[in-house]
């Protein structure tokens, strides 16, 4: 074409008004037959399906990406449990070897942690399935019974009651649990309490979760790539040698260290990491290159209801750890083995889990905490640190060495003080406490501002 010839113009295909023809509609995902109650707590990204009936009992609470699937055989979950983030429940693939009687069956007051695959025909009631552990088709879990981070319990194997999986699929009996029923019913309100919490944290659409089970949303190729989860990061060297501990949330916490990654300070679930501060270095007697933290272990439920508490209050961009109790900031690293660890697995062997109760709210210059009285587990847990400050006077730091308050920060570091008053008044006038069990102390590596989960020493626990 010349240089003085005019391009043609450009004409744009009009849209066909054509009435004969139509674009067939994707099938439906498989919708199964649901049983819902009405006080179940279901988040609307949940995504149920698969053709057999699926039961969800009384106030139990789904998470956000939650799954659950009967394609291969009917899922009963039971009352009061809670089934958290990126959980699969339901068989993957046919199992012909389990019959037409296969089912996947929770029972009540189960924990399903993040990440975990439960495919198994039963988990017995007042278990906790902690996170990115599996439970293979045709296992069976009995009651009261925990399955550690990443621990796997093999097709066809039975747990007894109270039995405890860990580390490289050890196996003990918690015995505090067996011998103990106000331990049990403990862990039993305890669970009903954090319930309460989800209930006012998660929003609940289950019309919107059903519909979403009927026909997922179509979406372009690059939105769905846009919206997927996050990809779970690779194990570390002491996730390896410790299933125990879980990974990080997915944008807290150090993704190189290790339910994980964000340090929990308190519960095994996660160990407490948080950025590193330049204005604070744990001060030990003499130079040390390794200090140490340690905490309170205390029971799941109470744990994660104090964790939601010191969410709602602590500033976010500040807040990189899970509620704690600390004993001692600054253990010296070069008394580790000499003296830290055997000192610690003494007292363990000698102690038992006490009841705790943080009652009791108090001002701090910049923050809020919630203190143990005496008579709720107070004065047990001064009794421990008292039994560990003079087996360490000889290394302790200033700090260590002074006076113990048990107690839960729940605000800290807030300039405003406004939001301080009113945080105080509004926890005076609504917090009645939340009653645990002491299980024991965790051991925490304190690495330029992050804690990293070292070693837990549980209560009168003995190995089968």
């Amino acid at each position: 074409m010349s240089a003085d010839t005019a391009a043609p113009p450009t004409t744009r295909r009009q849209p066909s008004t054509s009435t004969t023809t139509s674009r067939t509609p994707a099938p439906s995902a498989p919708r199964p037959p649901c049983t819902i109650h009405p006080s179940a707590i279901i988040s609307d990204k949940v995504t149920i399906t698969g053709t057999h009936p699926v039961t969800i009992g009384e106030n139990t609470v789904l998470h956000p990406f939650a799954k659950i699937t009967s394609s291969h055989a009917p899922v009963r979950i039971g009352r009061n449990c809670i089934i958290s983030e990126r959980t699969v429940i339901g068989l993957a693939e046919r199992q012909h070897d389990l019959g037409v009687d296969a089912v996947v069956a929770i029972g009540d007051n189960v924990t399903i942690e993040t990440g975990a695959t439960v495919e198994g025909m039963l988990v017995g009631d007042g278990s906790t399935i902690d996170v990115n552990a599996t439970i293979r088709p045709g296992a069976q879990v009995g009651k009261f019974c925990k399955v550690a981070c990443f621990c796997t319990v093999a097709s066809g194997q039975v747990l007894p009651d109270y039995t405890v999986i860990y580390g490289e699929n050890r196996r003990r009996v918690n015995t505090t649990a067996k011998t103990r029923p106000d331990v049990r019913e403990l862990n039993i309100k305890g669970q009903a309490m954090h319930i309460d919490t989800l209930k006012r944290l998660i929003p609940s659409n289950t019309a919107k979760a059903i519909k979403t089970m009927s026909a997922p949303p179509r979406q372009s190729y690059s939105a769905a790539a846009s919206s997927s989860l996050p990809p779970r990061p690779p194990q570390t060297a002491a996730q390896r040698s410790n299933p125990s501990r879980p990974h990080p949330a997915p944008g807290t916490g150090d993704q190189a260290n290790d339910h994980g990654g964000q340090p929990v300070g308190g519960r095994r679930r996660q160990a407490p990491k948080r950025a590193p501060s330049p204005h604070y270095t744990p001060r030990t007697t003499r130079p040390e290159s390794a200090v140490y933290v340690l905490t309170l272990l205390t029971s799941a439920a109470h744990h994660r209801t104090l964790t939601n508490l010191r969410k709602r209050y602590f500033p976010a961009h500040l807040n990189k750890l899970d509620a704690h109790i600390t004993l001692f900031h600054a253990l010296p690293g070069s008394k580790l083995s000499s003296s830290i660890i055997p000192t610690l697995e003494g007292l363990a062997h000698s102690t038992s889990p006490f009841r705790l109760n943080p009652t009791t709210p108090f001002r701090l210059r910049k923050g809020v905490g919630v203190s143990i009285p005496n008579d709720q587990g107070g004065q047990e847990a001064r009794d421990v640190h008292a039994k560990l400050q003079e087996a360490w006077k000889g290394f302790l730091s200033e700090q260590d060495a002074g006076g113990f308050r048990a107690h839960y920060t729940v605000m800290n570091k807030e300039d405003d003080e406004s939001k301080v008053a009113d945080a105080m008044r509004e926890v005076e006038s609504t917090w009645r406490g939340c009653e645990g069990v002491v299980e024991g102390l965790s051991l925490f590596l304190y690495d330029r501002g992050r804690w990293v989960w070292e070693r837990d020493f549980e209560f009168a626990a003995e190995d089968v």
